[in-house]
């Protein structure tokens, strides 16, 4: 190896997972040995070192910059892949935002409550009307 995984070297900010059945966590890559092809991550939200990770690509992909978190067109983000999109998508309903684009496509996430999104005077608008 030679200091990056794929386009990802030491700083870079990435997606990792313990096994298929985990789930993604946010991580910034701290060291990729070329001796012995390990890298070690270190975990955003816990802090917790993980060292000496063999072969992590099918366990890491990499993580967008924070600039585009939230997007609301999944297609303008750097890194399109399963957790980019997920984290995209999670980021979103928390903010009571729930659809996104993917281009053409619309990705609506059932907010499982009201939200006050269609108000009276959007009502109007939609129907043409001015109220």
């Amino acid at each position: 190896m030679d200091g990056t995984v794929g386009p990802l070297g030491k700083g870079s900010c990435v997606w990792y997972r313990q096994d298929k059945n985990s789930p993604w966590l946010l991580a910034e890559i701290r060291d990729v040995s070329s001796a012995d092809s390990s890298i070690s991550i270190q975990l955003v939200q816990s802090g917790k070192s993980v060292n000496r990770l063999q072969d992590g690509k099918e366990q890491l992909m990499p993580a967008n910059p924070p600039v585009q978190q939230a997007d609301a067109d999944l297609t303008q983000l750097t890194y399109l892949n399963e957790p980019s999109i997920i984290d995209n998508l999670m980021q979103r309903y928390q903010q009571d935002v729930i659809y996104t684009n993917a281009g053409p496509v619309l990705i609506a996430v059932n907010p499982c409550r009201d939200l006050p999104l269609y108000t009276e005077q959007v009502q109007h608008a939609y129907k043409g009307e001015h109220g």
